[in-house]
C-alpha cells in the first residue's frame, strides 16, 4: 500500500511539475504578446501624430490660399468695381459688357469659312 502510495505521489508531483512548466510557457508567450501588441501600439500612435501634423499644415495652408484668394478679390473689386474706370469717368454696367464682345459682331456670310466636302 505504501508503495501506491509512493507512485500516486510520484504522479502528482509530475503532474504538478508539468503544469508548472506550460504556465511558464504560456506566460513567456503571453508577455511576448502583450510586448508586440504594444509595439503595434506605439507605431499606429506614432502614425495618427504623422497624420494629424500633415493635416493641420495642409488645413493652415488651405487657410492662407483662401485668404489670399479673398484679398485678390477684395483688392479686384476695389479697383475696378468702384464706379469709375481708369480714366476717373462712371462706369455703367449693362448686358453687353458681360457678353464677350465677339458675339456682338455681326457676321456676314463672306467671313463665315467655307467647308469643302470631298
Amino acid at each position: 500500500m505504501r508503495e501506491k502510495i509512493d507512485a500516486g505521489m510520484a504522479r502528482v508531483e509530475e503532474s504538478y511539475e508539468s503544469l508548472e512548466q506550460r504556465l511558464m510557457i504560456l506566460g513567456v508567450w503571453s508577455l511576448e504578446n502583450q510586448k508586440q501588441l504594444i509595439d503595434g501600439q506605439s507605431r499606429a500612435t506614432e502614425g495618427l501624430n504623422n497624420l494629424h501634423s500633415f493635416q493641420a499644415q495642409a488645413l493652415e495652408e488651405s487657410r492662407e490660399t483662401i485668404q489670399k484668394l479673398a484679398q485678390l478679390g477684395s483688392d479686384s473689386k476695389k479697383s475696378y468695381w468702384p464706379g469709375k474706370n481708369k480714366s476717373g469717368k462712371p462706369m455703367t454696367i449693362s448686358s453687353k459688357t458681360r457678353t464677350p464682345h465677339w458675339k456682338h459682331r455681326k457676321t456676314s456670310e463672306q467671313s463665315r469659312p467655307t467647308i469643302l466636302l470631298l
